[in-house]
């Protein structure tokens, strides 16, 4: 391209043009005088070179601000933490302006109460202008807004080039330029579910890893960061002058006012801000260093927020979390939950459980199969898997039972769904009633004969209804071929089928509708039985009580359960079957009151009912203690 410090002429043919190549310089032949023309060549973006989504290109106003304003100490003492000095040239530094945006769009009628669902997070980053020719009390600055908008241009548009005025005012015409943006513009925030995650009255305790659980919600994460390095900011001198050379040595543009560059205090390599944009989207933000071929130096916190969108600096903040997280420390296994979990690991692999509700294995991170292990637990579900039976996330509660779809009618007088299969339009319900299958007259009583009841004529399916009956023994005729263990870990797996849970809620709302009408000697039994001294206030021993019960009704889920993969352990473990065997009959017969004393006539006596759960509860800890210590030996 250039030959004794000329430039020579270069041919450019249509495969040559990419858009690196977007500015040509083409010189006239030497025997013409013309003047050299600038041609301007723009390569239009195919589909595929197109960014997606928006660029949120940073594009400043020159501003010009009184020196004392500017002096480090000023800033720290206005500004606190707020105050953020980067470690660039030339001499940058950020101010977060979030709580004074925040204030603003309260007050504003569309997002005075929205403000909370979006993103509002607003630096202001101001770069000092070498280019300029600064007076001793004076100094120009480029003003950069760093927000979280949906746009690919964000420039601070209600500042005037080359305006002079205080910090202050600077800040208030930045803060009205956020407000100018609409309300579709700005970001929601990501929010993190909180499930219930009600424990059975701490009865299966002892098999669950204490495990902590914290959000690495991004807006966390960036405010923590921004604390950080605002609490240790401060301004230091170089140890080498760093003038920005002529040209950037990625794109080899001309680095001028224009098209401005920054370098690192520790190495003093300059490249343009467009070429170090690139540089950080393009890593993986594992370890970000300096461009420069064979430079070591990494680039901090604070140069990556002067150069990348408020949102592309999260996703780093994100990445780096990722790679610090520890071995005990993983993320919830649930995709809408973003919490790290960290369990205090035992010898044996345990459940745990996060903050959103789902519960999971401590060391797999997959459906929680304690006392069985990790490898025993898969060879079960894919054993599952190949006879049909599915699994969901959903299973640690209940579990569909297989379904299969029938067509049939009511009898007209107890009501029971049949299905029929063959024969005349006479039937013989086994309540002994005998009615017309055409048109569900009862002989003897109701039935006149009409079009209805000729069978040939509309066939047996005939004003019929379709319904989904749960097909029980389909799961146990798939088992046969397993071992007795196995069949009975596929039994108690049915066994916390949807209905039964429907069937105890019924009940649980019976019992406390009958609560309300209970006399004050009845009252004060159950909150003796339930250790509650708010006898005297009715309503606060109503909700302890429907606690207590619904409590109950997941301790029976939680006892199949944990029937389930106990069967599951015995099938592989050859020390002290009979012990297990007899742990694992107690665990079901103890389920199966539960569930007895839950679906109960609701006449009884609610104190003894109470009184009997509150016994059943105490045999199944002392169960389950007796199984974590054979487990455990």
């Amino acid at each position: 391209i250039f030959e004794n410090g000329k430039r020579k002429c270069r041919n450019l043919s249509s495969e040559d043009i990419t858009p690196k190549a977007k500015i040509v310089y083409v010189d006239e032949p030497k025997e013409s005088n013309h003047k050299k023309t600038l041609i301007t060549r723009r390569v239009p973006q195919t589909s595929e070179q197109r960014k997606v989504g928006y660029r949120k290109e940073m594009v400043p106003r020159k501003v010009v601000l009184s020196s004392k304003e500017t002096q480090p100490e000023f800033l720290k003492f206005v500004y606190g933490d707020k105050y953020i000095e980067c470690k660039t040239f030339p001499r940058t530094f950020v101010i977060n302006v979030t709580d004074e945006v925040k204030a603003a769009m309260k007050k504003t009628a569309p997002m005075s109460y929205k403000a909370f669902l979006y993103d509002l997070t607003t630096l202001l980053i101001f770069t000092y202008d070498i280019y300029a020719g600064n007076a001793n009390t004076e100094e120009t600055f480029d003003v950069y807004l760093n927000v979280n908008v949906k746009a690919d241009i964000i420039e601070p548009s209600t500042l005037l080039s080359y305006i002079s005025g205080s910090l202050e005012s600077i800040i208030n015409h930045a803060i009205s330029q956020v407000r100018v943006f609409e309300e579709n513009q700005f970001e929601r925030l990501k929010l993190y579910p909180n499930g219930k995650n009600e424990g059975a009255l701490n009865v299966l305790d002892s098999c669950w890893s204490k495990s902590k659980s914290s959000t690495v919600s991004e807006e966390e994460l960036f405010e923590e960061a921004m604390q950080e390095h605002g609490a240790m900011s401060k301004f230091e001198g170089a140890e080498f002058e760093a003038l920005p050379s002529e040209v950037c040595f990625i794109c080899f543009e001309t680095m001028n006012e224009n098209r401005s560059g920054i370098a690192l205090e520790s190495c003093g390599h300059w490249f343009c801000r467009d070429c170090w944009r690139e540089h950080l989207l393009n890593k993986d933000f594992s370890k970000l260093l300096c461009p420069e071929f064979n430079c070591d130096k990494e680039v901090d916190f604070s140069t990556i927020l002067q150069i990348l969108n408020i949102s592309e600096v999260r996703k780093y903040l994100i990445r780096r979390r990722e790679s610090l997280v520890q071995m005990q420390q993983k993320y919830c296994p649930n995709e809408k939950c973003g919490r790290v979990i960290s369990t205090l690991l035992a010898k044996t692999h345990t459940n745990a459980a996060c903050e959103c509700g789902i519960k999971f294995c401590s060391h797999c991170f997959k459906f929680p199969h304690w006392p069985a292990p990790c490898d025993t637990s898969q060879q079960y579900w894919g054993l599952l898997k190949k006879n049909g039976i599915t699994l969901n996330d959903s299973d640690y509660y209940s579990t569909p039972a297989p379904e299969i779809s029938v067509q049939g009618k009511v009898c007209p007088k107890c009501k029971r769904f049949i299905e029929k299969d063959g024969g005349c339009y006479r039937m013989l319900c086994v309540c002994g009633t005998s009615f017309c299958w055409g048109c569900r007259g009862i002989f003897g009583v109701n039935h006149i004969s009409s079009d209805l009841c000729h069978q040939y004529k509309h066939g047996d399916l005939h004003h019929t209804r379709k319904m989904r009956i749960k097909n029980y023994e389909d799961t146990q005729n798939k088992m046969k071929a397993e071992s007795a263990l196995l069949q009975a870990a596929v039994n108690h797996r049915t066994e916390r089928a949807l209905s039964k849970t429907v069937n105890m809620k019924g009940t649980i709302h019976s019992l406390c509708q009958k609560f309300r009408t209970l006399g004050r000697k009845s009252i004060t039994k159950i909150a003796e039985i339930l250790a509650d001294d708010n006898a005297e206030e009715k309503s606060l021993l109503y909700v302890k009580f429907e606690h207590f019960l619904r409590s109950m009704s997941n301790l029976y889920l939680e006892m199949r359960h944990l029937a389930e993969y106990t069967a599951v352990f015995a099938d592989q473990n050859t020390r002290s079957p009979k012990r297990i065997n007899c742990i694992l009959a107690r665990i079901e017969s103890l389920a199966a009151e539960i569930y007895d004393k839950l679906c109960q006539d609701t006449d009884g006596d609610v104190a003894s009912l109470v009184c009997d759960l509150m016994d059943i509860k105490d045999h199944c800890m002392k169960t389950v203690s007796g199984l974590v210590k054979l487990v455990t030996k």
